[in-house]
């Protein structure tokens, strides 16, 4: 309230200026009013409209795998991080969809941040994540699991992908890729059943061999050239 001078004479005039914070999540217009009076008798009143912006969200979205280059049957551990910038507008509805490549098999349970899988969605299913509200300042991270399936071709790309969106600004998405290298890894030795013998003994060879790797060996000779 502001009260003028008693009496307040013909042809003076006053000017009161005072200053307001907008508070923090208020949007649409901000409508004021001021009304003047002689005691109790209404003399009159003026109004004046603000509209209100709201800053965007700036949101950040990274998407990366522990492994580049691995065999059928290796574990992949892909890892998600998302922020939203300092100053930034509010993020709202913030989902995060990870629809998994035929060639790869999520591991049961692997999900963290509350992680989703949904068997029935994509070629190999579904991760989501409902992040809901993301403030400004603010930054997570999750992350889930697959294996790669047994006999995927040598040299196969398998990139995953995934989308981010919220209410406020278009989504992001982001991809990651690993490369199926298999190759056989051969291991071979040889014992005898005596180490001392005479003339006329007879020595028995043993040839033990194995394929240690993660793909089949073709063609495989063992050579022994006698002394």
């Amino acid at each position: 309230d502001a009260t003028l001078p008693n009496p307040y004479r013909n042809g003076d005039s006053t000017r009161f200026t005072f200053k307001v914070r907008v508070n923090t999540g208020t949007s649409g217009s901000i409508n004021n009013k001021a009304v003047l009076y002689d005691g109790s008798t209404f003399l009159g009143e003026t109004n004046t409209t603000s509209s209100t912006s709201t800053n965007p969200p700036v949101l950040t979205f990274t998407k990366s795998v522990d492994i580049s280059s691995a065999a059928p049957g290796a574990t992949l551990t892909y890892t998600i991080n998302y922020s939203n910038g300092s100053g930034a507008g509010t993020s709202t509805n913030t989902t995060i969809l990870d629809t998994l490549p035929s060639t790869v098999t999520y591991v049961s349970g692997s999900a963290t941040g509350g992680g989703a899988f949904n068997a029935t969605i994509g070629p190999s299913g579904r991760v989501s994540w409902n992040i809901g509200t993301l403030a400004a300042n603010q930054s997570g991270s999750v992350s889930f699991q697959v294996t790669i399936n047994a006999g995927t071709p040598n040299g196969t790309n398998i990139t995953n992908t995934a989308r981010l969106s919220n209410s406020e600004a278009t989504p992001q998405s982001g991809s990651t890729t690993t490369t199926v290298a298999a190759a056989p890894e051969l291991d071979i030795s040889l014992s005898v059943d005596k180490s001392s013998v005479g003339p006329g003994d007879t020595l028995v060879y043993k040839i033990n061999y194995a394929n240690d790797g993660t793909a089949s060996a073709s063609s495989t000779v063992i050579r022994d050239t006698l002394p």
